[in-house]
């Protein structure tokens, strides 16, 4: 908790992306938020507790043009194997 993965320079061009899918273990609430840690929130990705991997996803918003990304993990003992940006 507390910290956070940052992607600069980020592409999403002018359709954007509008679904955040991951695959992940454990239980984790991530914040995916532009230009800063503590930036406009474009969504946020929850994963309930429970053993084994499994795919959450969650709606995005505001994602067009280019931008520095960035995942705040605000809490949650987690693992992820991947994750992927849909239109």
């Amino acid at each position: 908790a507390g910290e956070y993965l940052q992607l600069k320079g980020v592409d999403f061009g002018r359709k954007g992306a509008r679904k955040l899918t991951a695959f992940i273990e454990g239980a984790a609430r991530i914040d995916v938020r532009i230009d800063a840690p503590d930036g406009p929130l474009c969504g946020t990705l929850a994963a309930k507790p429970g053993k084994g991997f499994k795919e959450v996803s969650c709606s995005l918003k505001g994602l067009t043009g280019v931008h520095d990304l960035y995942f705040v993990f605000i809490d949650g003992g987690f693992r992820w194997d991947w994750w992927k940006m849909a239109r």
